[in-house]
Parts: C-alpha cells; structure tokens; sequence
C-alpha cells in the first residue's frame, strides 16, 4: 500500500494522530513504517575493510548507547581522538577507539557539553578527569 492508502485505511478504522493533529501525513507514516522496520529493504551496506579497533561511526554510537548525530558532532568539534572519512561514497566515519577510548568516550557521554566547552574554552583538552575528580560532594 502507499503512505496515502495507508492513511486513507487509517482514518476508515478510526485512528488519528496524537497532538490533536486531524490527519495523518505521508512522512508520519513513513517514518512508523521504517521504526518497524516495514518497507523497502535497504540495499546491503558495501565491505569496508576496518584495521584493529575501528568502528563504523553508526556501529560506535550503538555500542555507547547514544545518537549517532552525537557523536558526529563529537568528531566535528574535535572531541573523538581520530577519526577519518571515506573518500569515496558513502563517505561513512571512521573511528578509532580502543577499550580505553571506549571508556573515555563513555564517561564524556555522562558529561555535559557545557562541561566540556567550559574546559575546551579554558585552553584544556576535553578528556574526562578521573572519577574522583567528577565526583562532587555535599558540605
């Protein structure tokens, strides 16, 4: 069926969209038939030949546990050690992170960005200070 088949359907059996919005839109339903994974297939992502500890930026942002438009900004401000791009389409990331970086980058996730911009702004590299440095207490 077609996003306006399925809208039209949607509206016969009763369903609205929630926000008091009176109808369905063609990207709405788009979008609930790709988080249900409904749909045309994709077609196979290409082999990308990856050394010792590097991670598709999408594969790395999974394996945080974090949006992937995160840690793309995070490879923009400089905040990701290396990372490379692919110079040919699609130009995915590549990063490089070790169990050590996995480990940084998981405390810096816990961090805020005004956090980190405060310590960049101060001349300091944004690497996470040790825990019992993060660890605040009360008087």
């Amino acid at each position: 069926m077609t996003a306006n088949e399925i809208i039209t359907r949607l509206h016969q059996q009763g369903f609205y969209p929630p926000k008091r919005q009176k109808t369905f839109t063609q990207e709405m339903v788009r979008a609930l038939m790709r988080q249900l994974g409904l749909g045309k297939q994709s077609p196979p992502k290409p082999h990308i030949l990856l050394a010792d500890n590097e991670w598709r930026l999408p594969d790395l942002a999974r394996e945080l546990d974090m949006p992937a438009a995160t840690l793309h900004s995070w490879v923009q401000r400089g905040w990701v050690k290396k990372a490379r791009q692919l110079t040919q389409p699609p130009k995915y990331w590549i990063i490089w992170a070790d169990d050590n970086e996995l480990e940084r980058l998981r405390k810096q996730r816990q961090r805020s960005a005004p956090d980190i911009l405060h310590q960049r702004w101060k001349g300091e590299d944004p690497t996470v200070a040790p825990d019992s440095e993060m660890t605040k207490t009360s008087p």
